[in-house]
């Protein structure tokens, strides 16, 4: 996936956590980790709360995965 698809993912958060974690993870990296989060909270959580609870579950992964390698 290019970075530029990033945009195209369902909900309007990938691209922040994409720049806020450019110079530690690569992209794809935190492409796979939007689209697992949302794939493991998609019919668990309301759909209005769906974007904000991805971008939240995906960036506490990233940190997770980060703080594992340290």
């Amino acid at each position: 996936m290019r970075t530029d698809d990033v945009q195209t993912l369902r909900h309007p958060k990938p691209q922040p956590l994409a720049e806020e974690f450019a110079e530690i993870v690569p992209t794809w990296l935190v492409q796979a980790e939007v689209r697992r989060a949302e794939s493991d909270l998609r019919g668990q959580v309301p759909g209005g709360s769906l974007p904000e609870l991805v971008h939240r579950l995906a960036r506490e992964r990233l940190r997770q995965r980060l703080h594992a390698g340290a």
